[in-house]
């Protein structure tokens, strides 16, 4: 699913030059504004970057979130693994260690 801005599509759609004229071109745009405020939209977020950090305890296995503190172990290391995101905050873990 793909978000959209409804303000954007009211603006293409009056770029558009409609082939007739008179009361039929203004009833269709406002059937077309009513049918484009009718579409689902949904909430969005903008996405969390982090990376995983090494804890200094007594497990080896043991990582955490950079962005919410949130505890993982893993056999391997978690790019060994493939863990792309947190399970606890659903960070985007591609962010470089201090930057």
């Amino acid at each position: 699913m793909r978000l959209i801005d409804p303000d954007e599509i009211y603006f293409a759609a009056c770029r558009i030059d409609p082939t007739y004229s008179g009361k039929s071109a203004y009833y269709e745009h406002v059937a077309f504004q009513r049918d484009v405020d009718q579409i689902k939209r949904i909430e969005a977020e903008p996405v969390k970057h982090a990376h995983w950090v090494a804890c200094e305890d007594e497990y080896e296995d043991e990582y955490k979130c950079s962005a919410c503190g949130g505890i993982q172990f893993f056999a391997m290391t978690p790019q060994d693994e493939g863990w792309e995101y947190c399970p606890h905050c659903g960070a985007k873990m591609d962010k470089e260690e201090g930057k």
